[in-house]
């Protein structure tokens, strides 16, 4: 699977009354530069946890364990186990990440290239994720081999999974769009579950559509599109504390032909329950 994730943080003004009238607020506007009314699209909201590896030399990889732990709302139960690169990458560098799940979580995993979009810059990164019902251990190298064989060696050397601030609410809405899938994500930031719950001490969000394409290629529609709705958004909304327009640098050059031809995308999982992969972050 090959996905382009485009990034807003969120303006906090438009949350100050509550949240559901600010993800209203961002949903509208992909609405009117999209051209598809966003109702249309199947709604789904969650809290989730977070925990990460984020040093794994020990296990001589140089890259991220990610464990998202879904507490309350529509995905209530579910646990997913990423590995994700650190740091940017060129597409060509992404696709050679050894990010295959082992034969036990293949059956219910997904491997995706990813290209993150930011007003001003865009990299890429290789990700692979497990989708479980139950939370996981990482204490050792031999723990992340378990998933992740080829990118890490087994061994009893341990690592510290350290959990990340704060409890995260979820808005997601997904759906067909442009001979492929469209997912919008407003993700909430609050230090404590009950500020989450309570929708109360909103710390920080972000904004993002992410467009999927069911081959290794992006139609020029979608290409154009992404572009046109990128640029309405940071233009009548902006990203929180980031400038737009960036001076020399355009959305434009962010896509170059030759990255849509070269790209070769794994999807081990057979889009097994395919929305549900769309729904998560």
């Amino acid at each position: 699977m090959y996905s382009r994730e485009f990034q807003l943080q969120l303006q906090p003004e438009y949350f100050e009354n509550s949240r559901e009238e600010g993800i209203d607020y961002y949903m509208r506007q992909w609405s009117e530069a999209s051209k598809l009314d966003y109702k249309t699209l199947p709604y789904f909201k969650s809290i989730r946890e977070e925990h990460k590896v984020e040093d794994m030399s020990a296990c001589g990889s140089n890259d991220v364990i990610r464990q998202r732990i879904y507490l309350t709302g529509d995905w209530e139960g579910l646990v997913t186990v990423d590995i994700k690169t650190k740091g940017p990458l060129t597409l060509e560098e992404a696709e050679s990440e050894p990010f295959s799940p082992s034969e036990l979580y293949a059956p219910i995993s997904e491997e995706q290239i990813e290209q993150d979009i930011f007003p001003c810059e865009a990299d890429f990164a290789g990700d692979t994720r497990v989708f479980l019902n139950e939370v996981q251990s990482f204490k050792t190298c031999s723990d992340i081999d378990a998933f992740f064989p080829k990118a890490v060696s087994k061994s009893d050397t341990e690592v510290e999974t350290i959990k990340q601030f704060g409890y995260v609410y979820t808005a997601s809405r997904n759906g067909t769009y442009l001979e492929g899938w469209i997912k919008l994500d407003v993700t909430l930031v609050y230090e404590t579950l009950e500020d989450a719950m309570s929708d109360s001490n909103l710390v920080n969000g972000e904004f993002s559509f992410t467009v999927i394409s069911e081959g290794n290629n992006f139609s020029d529609e979608q290409t154009k599109m992404g572009i046109e709705i990128y640029d309405s958004m940071l233009t009548s909304i902006g990203s929180h504390e980031e400038e737009y327009p960036c001076g020399s640098v355009s959305i434009e050059e962010f896509f170059d032909s030759s990255d849509n031809s070269s790209a070769t995308i794994l999807s081990s999982c057979l889009f097994l329950v395919p929305l549900v992969i769309m729904f998560l972050l």
